[in-house]
């Protein structure tokens, strides 16, 4: 096991079968000192509502068994208000947001290889106390901090999990399939409580990975939901919930539930809902469509190693805007503490040049990407749209025509400043389940033998040898990419023009569109979408296993984000909609499943390393270039925030550099 990392100051203790024992201690492993549980201190804010009577003292706010945080770099001061800017809530969420577990990370050394595999000693206790597996991986027990409240006063207890589970989860009106993630073996686990903070799952077959779903990050939802505040939108607890949901404009009472915060996705409500409690840093006090406010929870159950209780911000305030130019400007402008999502990749020379003026600092976190952007040539498109693209797209000879046709070097300089690498989309480089062979396969820049595929194909070339023809009706063959405009963050605005240069050399006509996110959404969700671009995130050896994203149909991710999202249907549906996938697809899948149920770490690495040799050779996703770098920008008064980090969604973004515990110097 490599060396053991703490991201909070928890007692871990790792047995054969995988045991996360609750504890207050120090990072490293260390007892806490008497005096960070006896000399509890609170934010000047806190204890003035103490001294008024309107709240109660800290020790009967925080539970017994606290958690106890070393800072980053030393403890800080209370006060301030943080400023930032968001397009879509990801900067929010990372804030504000929990999971049961976490990550673990060491920021004195810098290490965060964590994403090239899973260890034992980096999963670490967070919301929850601890938990551990039976020997044989099929029970695995879940263990609640004891005195745990949400942020309105109310207890956090089992049976708030067991409200999302038997009240959200398990209701068709809400969840009309029940995510894979919980149905090892095809079966659905069975959820038990135990006391009031135990709770039992049992599944069918041996699921060690069960755990990793507890972070929170993978599958975007947080399991434990605020009963006592909830259950007046449930038509279980309350029979006139379906006339409250139409007084407030929604058809149904699940419609109006959701909105509240009672949803299993990965919405906004849960921090657009000023009523709705919390168990982060920060919780809502004012929600409008262009601004975000957040103050501090006064039940958080961490604190510092000086027992003061976190966070150290009192408040932050985020403008909200789909505008990235006008959010940029603020950054730039020194009117903004902290920003991340908002600001381009193409952005980092300007955000370099004004941060004297500015005062801020910009730092470049990676992005464990598996390529940006990855091209989506849709393998299920709608025979509607056009039956001819539709049988030429799943010509395996057409994608790797397309992919030689790219010249990858010319790409990464021009839109990424050459900080990347060439790379076909796949498994990261130096992942346990590729090769080099699979990182560049078909991605060399071949424009001749580019046009012998197409050649292969039939696709012959018009009189002037400027366009190939389709053979159903001689007119060009002619594809159309259909993007979003938040690509432009991600550099794919810069890369559309050259996609159509490099395809249009070697006779294929190309058309680009942008559009809006929801229009874009309503087309690729109904396979009208011939042609898109994404970039392949949750593709690290960590998240590869658990969720099997972009290349596994039916699995968390696999509907929304790589282009076939009838296979993803028909896996979901058990055969009855959607379109079979063909054997090499389902291979894959069965591949993936496998992974799942072994705990032999050879076996494991041997399925996924076919897994990606079919995806190299077969190219149901096309690579451009490998990571970028995320820009974020920091004032330079704030202090304890992580130079060197990763902006990956199985480390929730932000939320990797331990917000709640930053302060103003």
């Amino acid at each position: 096991m490599r060396k053991a990392l703490t991201i909070f100051a928890v007692l871990f203790v790792s047995l054969a079968v995988g045991v996360f024992a609750g504890g207050t201690t120090e990072s490293g492993g260390a007892a806490a000192t008497s005096g960070a549980e006896s000399q509890m201190k609170e934010a000047p804010m806190l204890a003035e509502m103490v001294a008024a009577g309107t709240l109660p003292p800290l020790e009967e706010r925080l539970p017994e068994d606290v958690q106890v945080v070393k800072p980053v770099d030393q403890v800080g001061t209370y006060g301030g208000t943080l400023r930032t800017v968001d397009i879509s809530g990801v900067d929010i969420a990372g804030l504000i947001k929990h999971g049961l577990f976490a990550l673990a990370q060491d920021f004195e050394t810098g290490e965060h290889e964590w994403y090239k595999g899973i260890a034992e000693g980096q999963i670490v206790p967070n919301i929850a106390r601890g938990g551990e597996f039976s020997n044989d991986y099929k029970t695995f027990t879940l263990y609640l901090r004891s005195g745990l409240k949400w942020s309105d006063g109310e207890p956090c207890t089992a049976d708030d999990y067991m409200f999302w589970w038997e009240d959200v989860v398990l209701n068709e009106e809400i969840t009309a399939d029940i995510p894979s993630v919980y149905k090892p073996g095809g079966e659905v686990m069975d959820v038990k409580k135990i006391d009031d903070y135990t709770i039992e799952f049992n599944f069918s077959v041996p699921y060690r990975f069960f755990k990793y779903y507890l972070i929170d990050t993978a599958v975007r939802h947080m399991p434990l939901r605020p009963k006592h505040y909830l259950q007046q939108f449930h038509i279980k607890y309350n029979k006139n919930a379906n006339d409250l949901a139409k007084e407030n404009g929604f058809d149904a009472w699940y419609e109006y539930f959701q909105n509240r915060g009672g949803g299993t996705g990965a919405g906004s409500e849960f921090y657009q809902n000023p009523d709705l409690p919390s168990l982060g840093p920060w919780v809502t006090v004012q929600y409008e469509p262009n601004l975000w406010v957040g103050e501090r929870n006064p039940y958080y159950f961490k604190v510092d190693t000086d027992g003061k209780q976190l966070p150290y911000i009192d408040k932050i305030v985020c403008d909200i805007s789909e505008n990235t130019e006008v959010l940029a400007a603020k950054v730039v402008a020194g009117q903004v503490d902290y920003s991340a999502v908002a600001l381009p990749f193409s952005d980092i020379p300007t955000l370099k040049d004004a941060e004297s003026d500015g005062d801020f600092t910009t730092y470049l976190w990676d992005t464990p990407m598996g390529a940006m952007p990855s091209i989506l040539i849709n393998q299920t498109l709608d025979p509607a749209v056009d039956p001819f693209l539709r049988e030429l797209f799943k010509d395996v000879r057409f994608r790797r025509a397309l992919s030689v046709a790219i010249n990858r070097e010319e790409a990464n300089q021009v839109a990424y400043f050459g900080v990347s690498y060439p790379t076909q989309a796949g498994a990261l480089p130096g992942s346990r389940f590729t090769t080099p062979e699979y990182d560049m396969a078909w991605a060399q820049y071949d424009p001749d033998l580019a046009n012998k595929l197409l050649d292969e194909i039939g696709l012959k070339w018009d009189g002037d040898h400027k366009w190939r023809l389709r053979p159903d009706n001689g007119e060009p063959v002619t594809i159309v990419i259909e993007d979003v405009d938040v690509g432009a963050i991600r550099g794919y605005s810069k890369i559309r023009p050259l996609l159509k240069e490099y395809w249009e050399a070697v006779g294929i006509q190309t058309v680009l569109k942008e559009l809006e996110v929801s229009l874009w959404v309503e087309r690729f969700f109904s396979n009208q979408v011939e042609v898109s671009m994404w970039g392949i995130d949750s593709i690290d050896d960590f998240n590869f296993q658990i969720l099997g994203p972009w290349f596994i149909p039916g699995t968390a991710y696999g509907g929304s984000t790589w282009h076939a999202h009838a296979w993803h249907t028909w896996v979901n549906s058990g055969g009855e909609e959607g379109e079979e996938p063909p054997p090499k697809v389902k291979r894959m899948r069965e591949l993936w499943l496998k992974m799942q149920q072994t705990t032999d770490e050879d076996e494991i690495t041997r399925l996924g390393k076919e897994i990606f040799a079919i995806q190299a050779d077969q190219l149901y996703v096309i690579g451009v270039v490998g990571s970028i770098k995320q820009p974020i920008a920091v004032k330079n008064n704030i202090g304890n925030f992580v130079n060197d980090g990763v902006w990956a969604n199985n480390s929730s973004l932000i939320e990797y550099a331990w917000p709640f515990q930053w302060y103003f110097k």
